[in-house]
C-alpha cells in the first residue's frame, strides 16, 4: 500500500509540474495551507 501511495504522489507531482503553471501551483499550495488550518481548528 505504501508503494501505491508513493507511486500516486510521484504521478501527481509530475502532472502538476507539466500541466500547471506557476500561478496554478501557488494557488494549490495556498489552498492546502488553508485546508490544514481549517482541519486543525476542529
Amino acid at each position: 500500500m505504501a508503494r501505491d501511495v508513493r507511486h500516486g504522489d510521484a504521478w501527481l507531482c509530475e502532472r502538476m509540474d507539466t500541466e500547471l503553471n506557476d500561478t496554478e501551483r501557488e494557488v494549490l499550495r495556498l489552498a492546502a495551507a488553508l485546508l490544514d488550518r481549517l482541519a486543525a481548528d476542529e
